[in-house]
């Protein structure tokens, strides 16, 4: 059989195998398994990140909140 030829059965057999085994759900952190999921969010700037973390005051009905700044590379 041709190169392409093999290409596309092997294509067609991932397709198939994907179909029958779906990958799993994203990954959600918790502190523990009965909490609720957190939230992940990006801020450019730490100021930024700051004044939101400030404005969460029920921290017992909220989801945790990881605040992650983005370096600049």
């Amino acid at each position: 059989m041709s190169k392409w030829g093999d290409r596309l059965k092997k294509v067609e057999l991932l397709a198939q195998t994907f179909q029958s085994n779906p990958l799993t759900t994203r990954y959600k952190p918790r502190l523990w398994p009965c909490e609720p999921s957190s939230v992940w969010k990006l801020f450019p700037r730490q100021s930024m990140a700051m004044s939101f973390a400030q404005s969460c005051k029920e921290v017992s009905k909220t989801p945790q909140y990881y605040i992650t700044l983005l370096s600049s590379q």
